[in-house]
């Protein structure tokens, strides 16, 4: 054991030298007690305070794990059945298309087709009365679309049916019962105090990279279901124990195993996004329940769920097979998975029989899908030519993957998402990625490709489209973005950011005036253009929340 715990120990420090990781906590268990408990980093850069194990850590998206288990508990009661309509709960609800068509199982089960959520505005109800203007995924049941908003819904229905306040329906039904003592079903202001810092890069225009400062996130109390919940490592064991015991604590049910069940059964036809440890490990199935993941992560059953906020980063893994779970808690914001990845190599650490994971460096790490090879290949270098240039990309050891633009030198910096970042003020900007496809081998930068075979380059445009440019809002979920035009395609780029995209995202035009945001068929999330001035768009709605163009490029 203190070999496994040692070594996750100094997995973690070095991942705080790749990511913007100020500290955080990590319980394991059995199924009947904690079997390691610590903490790592500061809690308080500026104050130089250390990490706690009693630091309070907002979870995030772990609390839509809390409401599946409530709304298991009325379906037990006979209060509400899964195929109920959430409109005869709430029939103020209004929602595009046939609003009779959402379930509460479609909602648990991510499978009603909403989007994800507009956190222009902060609070439920006006979230959810925006819904009646908002598209939605067509044949909705056929499609996992993570939805913040439908958990919205269904901790409203919650606070219908029991006629007091969701936060104190939380205390009762799942805080007491399980012993989870210092938890908040609500984060106000009068808790900030006990809650670790929250911390985000400093700069909100550019893409993180190492070395780059970070600076304390934005602080805002949080009341709706989808995020609402504070914990501590010592309680969120409390929570890994009821899970390991299909439903009870301690000789006690708090959830009848046939409701434990169909809440891990698999609702939906996929889920939350995965991330895989190089060396071994293996995630073969992963689709969502009634309000938590469920995967086969090398031939175990395993329950799962991350949650983002501003300033904090969390996941908790349970292996139901090897009968132990995990909880990690971050002061990282939520855009940076650092819980993630942790809890997946204390995972692949003690699973029984495991020689440990391959020590690759933690920046190596990337999210199964991405786009680009880390692992350098012989066509990743040479010249490369786009309509704005040539840059050189070179490798050595020491440096690692180098460009030059002929006026300036820097290096590409590897990302957990297999894309890469440069440390050249001029490009900066936007991620990079490395392509081999039939157009051969390129490197993408924002707007330009650079083609390995300079035939290939399109003339650059004169006249771009009045969408491009950066747009900004104050949400800190989502505050900027740019549209950038790239061989006569339109795509949406955020730099960072907890509801942000990670990856550059296709615009797919509508009409004159609107875009699918994404090249998926049916998804919901719309760009629409405002008015023009000197023929650029001076602001735009992004799921009904409003930006506004900036005077930067």
């Amino acid at each position: 054991m203190k070999s496994q715990v040692d070594q996750l120990k100094s997995f973690i420090d070095d991942l705080m030298k790749h990511w913007p990781l100020p500290g955080g906590t990590v319980v394991i268990t059995d199924q009947n007690k904690i079997i390691s408990e610590f903490a790592f980093g500061f809690a308080d850069i500026e104050r130089a305070i250390p990490m706690r194990t009693d630091h309070l850590f907002q979870v995030g998206s772990i609390s839509k794990t809390f409401i599946g288990i409530i709304v298991n508990q009325l379906v037990h009661e006979g209060r509400i059945t899964l195929e109920q309509q959430i409109s005869e709960i709430l029939p103020w609800v209004k929602i595009s298309g046939n609003s009779s068509e959402v379930t509460i199982k479609n909602l648990l089960s991510h499978t009603a087709g909403l989007i994800l959520g507009g956190d222009g505005i902060p609070d439920d109800f006006a979230q959810i009365w925006a819904l009646r203007d908002s598209p939605r995924v067509e044949n909705p049941e056929k499609h996992f679309h993570y939805s913040n908003v439908g958990f919205m819904l269904l901790g409203l229905a919650i606070e219908e049916l029991a006629g007091t306040p969701l936060a104190e329906q939380i205390r009762l039904r799942v805080f007491e019962p399980l012993h989870m003592r210092n938890s908040l079903g609500a984060i106000l202001h009068e808790n900030r105090e006990s809650l670790a810092v929250g911390y985000w890069p400093m700069r909100e225009d550019v893409p993180w990279r190492p070395g780059q400062p970070q600076s304390r996130a934005t602080w805002f109390e949080v009341f709706p279901a989808d995020g609402c919940v504070a914990s501590t490592s010592t309680d969120m064991a409390q929570f890994l124990l009821f899970l390991l015991n299909k439903g009870t604590v301690g000789g006690s049910e708090l959830l009848p195993l046939k409701n434990f069940m169909d809440m891990t059964t698999p609702h939906a036809p996929d889920g939350e996004g995965m991330i895989e440890i190089r060396g071994g490990y293996t995630i073969t199935e992963n689709f969502y329940g009634l309000g938590i993941n469920t995967e086969l992560v090398n031939g175990k059953r395993c329950l799962s769920h991350g949650g983002g906020m501003v300033g904090y980063s969390s996941f908790a893994l349970v292996d139901t097979e090897s009968n132990f779970g995990i909880t990690v808690l971050t002061n990282a914001n939520g855009d940076y998975p650092a819980a993630h990845v942790i809890a997946r190599a204390a995972h692949q650490l003690f699973i029984p029989g495991s020689k440990g994971f391959v020590a690759l460096p933690p920046a190596e790490l990337c999210i199964e899908n991405g786009i680009s090879s880390l692992i350098p290949t012989p066509e990743m270098f040479g010249e490369f030519t786009s309509s704005s240039g040539k840059i050189t990309i070179s490798h050595n050891k020491e440096s690692g993957i180098n460009v030059s633009t002929g006026t300036a030198s820097g290096t590409l910096e590897p990302t957990w998402t297999g894309r890469y970042v440069c440390d050249i003020p001029a490009l900066e900007i936007f991620r990079w990625d490395f392509v081999k496809d039939a157009r051969g081998a390129s490197w993408v930068c924002g707007p330009d490709v650079y083609y390995s075979d300079p035939t290939k380059v399109s003339a650059k445009k004169t006249l771009l489209h009045p969408l491009v440019g950066h747009y900004r809002n104050y949400s800190p979920w989502f505050n900027n973005f740019r549209i950038i035009e790239r061989e006569n395609e339109l795509f949406l780029i955020a730099p960072g950011g907890v509801e942000a995209p990670q990856f550059d995202l296709k615009l797919v035009s509508i009409d004159e005036n609107s875009w699918r945001i994404g090249e998926e068929k049916g998804l919901p999330e719309l760009l629409v253009a405002g008015p023009v001035v000197n023929g650029c768009v001076i602001s735009v709605y992004r799921d009904g929340v409003q930006y506004s163009r900036t005077p930067k490029r």
